[in-house]
């Protein structure tokens, strides 16, 4: 193979590389929930949650293990819950069946799926982190020297 050919092809492979690379991000969305200012259920308080997921099968659909962050659920007592530990299956909303189940490491704190209104909507982009800038710039050099016509002596 003569450097000209192979070096065609090595570009060629770098920007489908960088470009697949790119275009495997999965969205981020953010659910807020709140109660509505009605406690629906004893406890509850008026407190209400935020989370965000990264939709790795894109289905649009939130499930525990998309999971990014959580805000944290205070109930009517000042107890604080940490750790969001289950879901129910609600529309935008993939899980365990009927629960929403919050834990603080040593206890949990389960409510209805109708316990809150889940408000999802697309996160605000994020600034792009250095290693996808590197991916595009890698695939948009390789895009470059494919374009290249090898030059005669």
């Amino acid at each position: 193979m003569n450097p000209a050919h192979f070096k065609r092809r090595l570009a060629a492979l770098l920007a489908g590389l960088g470009l697949a690379a790119a275009a495997s991000a999965a969205p981020v969305y953010l659910i807020d929930a709140t109660t509505n200012a009605q406690p629906p259920e004893p406890g509850l308080g008026n407190v209400a949650f935020s989370l965000s997921y990264e939709d790795l099968n894109l289905d649009q659909l939130f499930s525990i293990d998309e999971l990014l962050a959580f805000t944290g659920y205070s109930d009517a007592q000042q107890n604080y819950f940490g750790l969001l530990l289950a879901v129910p299956d609600a529309p935008g909303i993939t899980g365990n069946g009927t629960q929403w189940t919050f834990g603080d490491g040593s206890s949990s704190l389960s409510f209805t799926a109708d316990s809150f209104t889940p408000f999802t909507q697309p996160a605000v982009s994020p600034v792009p982190e250095p290693a996808s800038a590197l991916l595009a710039a890698v695939a948009l050099a390789g895009l470059g020297l494919a374009r290249q016509r090898p030059r005669r002596r």
